[in-house]
């Protein structure tokens, strides 16, 4: 999910091997039936580009198993792959944010394949409007899967949290300045997930963290139900917040409502993995899929 500020609505597409396109006006979900649609997919990343007023998506994996490497732009009326000289390796489950001072896309980690073999990323990548650039950094976060990553304006810095090796989930906090990766140690951090939910809520200038998993491989233990807030120095919970349980869902900051939207798609239970390193899910899992709208609102 994505807000599109052009056209004043949120856009929702794909996931769980789809390739519908939807748009929430802040009361109601509206099926779109463009005449160019990407294929169908999962764990793809998606951002709304303020500068040229569109919505790219990037990667995924395919109903096939085979992770992706396509880079797709939505214009409000229909999608159009675009085919840069160069682009990230193919991968599911990176992040993706739009830094608006730097009026660049930052792409950051992920999960690619070889020989059926998942293996962890940590490489950014960076879209200026007509190409994909890699950047050669002196540091990173480490290589992961399943993090969640925005665009702080106040700050003007990407934040990003979390994520999974496979074998470890992260309760770290990384911050972009435009040039570098740097690990922020606040005093208090939410604990350690994946496949969490963040925006930024522009009515608090604060980042707000929902959910996610807090194992790896356990598909026994519930998904966490938790929201914080990143004020740019350190986090706090949010006590009074109820939120879905679980990781694998959608959100996006709708600021004409000033609320926060999501599409909660799992059940309580998170079901992250099948084998160490990898993010596919449990086969079994499509029991215990949803489709629920919630809404915060940020006041």
């Amino acid at each position: 999910m994505a807000y599109d500020a052009a056209r004043n609505v949120v856009l929702l597409f794909g996931g769980g091997g789809l390739n519908d396109t939807w748009i929430w006006d802040g009361t109601l979900w509206t099926q779109l039936n463009p005449p160019q649609i990407p294929p169908p997919r999962t764990s793809a990343c998606m951002t709304y580009d303020s500068l040229h007023h569109t919505v790219l998506l990037f990667g995924g994996v395919s109903v096939g198993g085979l992770p992706l490497a396509d880079t797709w732009q939505w214009n409000g009326t229909t999608w159009t792959q675009l085919l840069p000289p160069q682009s990230p390796p193919a991968r599911l489950g990176a992040v993706m944010a739009y830094a608006e001072a730097q009026q660049v896309v930052v792409l950051f980690s992920g999960e690619s394949f070889g020989k059926r073999v998942g293996f962890l990323l940590n490489d950014t990548w960076i879209w200026n409007g007509t190409q994909w650039n890699h950047q050669s950094l002196p540091a990173s976060p480490s290589s992961r899967v399943g993090a969640t990553m925005i665009y702080d304006p106040a700050n003007q810095q990407l934040v990003l949290f979390g994520g999974t090796s496979g074998s470890s989930v992260y309760s770290d906090t990384w911050i972009w300045d435009g040039h570098q990766w740097q690990q922020h140690l606040p005093t208090v951090s939410p604990p350690a997930r994946a496949w969490a939910t963040m925006v930024y809520a522009t009515s608090l200038q604060q980042a707000i963290l929902v959910g996610g998993s807090s194992v790896s491989t356990n598909p026994s233990i519930s998904g966490l139900n938790d929201t914080w807030q990143w004020d740019g120095a350190t986090w706090s919970p949010l006590i009074s917040a109820s939120a879905p349980t679980g990781g694998y869902n959608s959100a996006a900051y709708d600021a004409t409502q000033q609320a926060l939207i999501m599409y909660a798609s799992t059940n309580s239970k998170s079901y992250p993995s099948n084998k160490q390193g990898s993010s596919q899910t449990n086969p079994n899992a499509s029991s215990l899929m949803r489709g629920e709208t919630w809404i915060w609102h940020a006041g």
